[in-house]
C-alpha cells in the first residue's frame, strides 16, 4: 500500500496515497491552461516534479499538494475550470497514464530506465477509487470551498478530554537530546477554558522516560485556541502578545466524537472527560 500524503485546501487535510497525487500533478502539469493562468506554481511544482534527483516529487510541500500555496479566493473558479477540462478530456485510467508517459516530452529527458521505474511504482493503485475519482472530490472541494462538513458547535462543546481513536500519522516533536521516547501515534487533547477569549487546547502523547523508567504523558503541543467558522484557531503567548499560528477544521463532530487536524496530521478523538 501507498504510503499516505495530502491535498491541502484551506487550511484542510485530504490524506491521500502519495501516488494518487503524484499523478494528479503529472495531468495539471500537462494542461497547457495551468501554465498560462499560474505560471509561478506551475514552475515550481514543474522543476521539483522532474527533477532527476527525486521523479515526482512534486514541490510545493513536497509529496503533498498545497494548493493554499497558489490559490485564494480571486483564482478558485478559475483552477475549478482547469480541473473540469482535465476531467472532461481523459480517462485517467493506468493505460491512459502509461500512454502519457511514456508520449511526455519532459520525460523523454529521462533515462528510461529511471522513467520505468518511476512509471511501475506509482502505477500500482485502486482504480476502483483512482485518479479520476480523486479529481472529482478535488472539484466538489473547490466548489463547496471546503473538503469537509465543518461543526459550528460552540466551543464549549468541545470542553474536556478527548483521546484519539485514529491518527494519519505522528504529531511532529524532536525528540533528540530529551529523555523520552514516543511510545505510539495516540494523542490524548485537553481543551480548558484559559479566559474569556481563550480557551487552551493540550496535545499530550505517550512517552517512556529513561530518567525515571517510566511511561507518562508528554505535552507536546499547547496553544491558545478560539473557535469559529468550523477552525479551531492556534495562537502562542508570547513577549509581544498573542500570536495566531494556523488553523485546524473541525467536522464530523457528534457530541462525543469529532474530526479534526494538527497541521498535516489527521485525528479522529472520542471524549474521555466531559469539560
Amino acid at each position: 500500500m501507498a504510503k499516505e500524503t495530502a491535498i491541502l485546501f484551506k487550511d484542510q487535510a485530504y490524506f491521500t496515497p502519495v501516488n494518487i497525487i503524484r499523478w494528479m500533478k503529472f495531468y495539471i502539469l500537462s494542461e497547457e491552461a495551468f501554465t498560462k493562468v499560474f505560471p509561478e506554481a506551475s514552475a515550481e511544482i514543474s522543476s521539483y516534479f522532474f527533477w532527476d534527483q527525486h521523479l515526482g516529487y512534486g514541490g510545493l510541500a513536497g509529496d503533498s499538494f498545497n494548493l493554499d500555496h497558489f490559490l485564494d479566493n480571486s483564482n478558485i473558479d478559475r483552477f475549478s475550470m482547469i480541473v473540469a477540462a482535465l476531467l472532461d478530456s481523459y480517462s485517467m485510467s493506468k493505460e491512459e497514464i502509461r500512454a502519457k508517459v511514456i508520449a511526455s516530452e519532459k520525460l523523454k529527458e529521462f533515462e528510461r530506465i529511471k522513467v520505468a521505474r518511476f512509471l511501475a511504482v506509482n502505477i500500482d493503485f485502486d482504480e476502483a477509487f483512482g485518479v479520476k475519482e480523486h479529481f472529482e472530490i478535488l472539484q466538489r472541494a473547490l466548489q463547496k470551498r471546503t473538503f469537509y462538513e465543518l461543526s459550528h458547535t460552540p466551543i464549549e462543546d468541545l470542553e474536556g478530554e478527548w483521546t484519539s481513536t485514529y491518527e494519519t500519522g505522528a504529531l511532529d516533536y524532536n525528540y533528540n537530546m530529551t529523555d523520552f521516547m514516543a511510545l505510539g501515534k495516540q494523542v490524548k487533547l485537553v481543551i480548558s477554558k484559559h479566559d474569556q477569549r481563550f480557551y487552551i487546547s493540550t496535545w499530550l502523547v505517550k512517552v517512556y522516560d529513561y530518567t525515571s523508567r517510566e511511561e507518562r504523558d508528554l505535552a507536546v503541543r499547547q496553544t491558545y485556541v478560539t473557535f469559529r467558522n468550523g477552525y479551531l484557531h492556534h495562537h502562542y503567548d508570547t513577549e509581544g502578545g498573542f500570536y495566531f499560528s494556523h488553523r485546524s477544521p473541525v467536522f464530523d463532530y457528534k457530541v462525543e466524537t469529532f474530526q479534526t487536524q494538527f497541521g498535516d496530521v489527521g485525528f479522529t478523538f472520542r471524549r474521555t472527560l466531559q469539560g
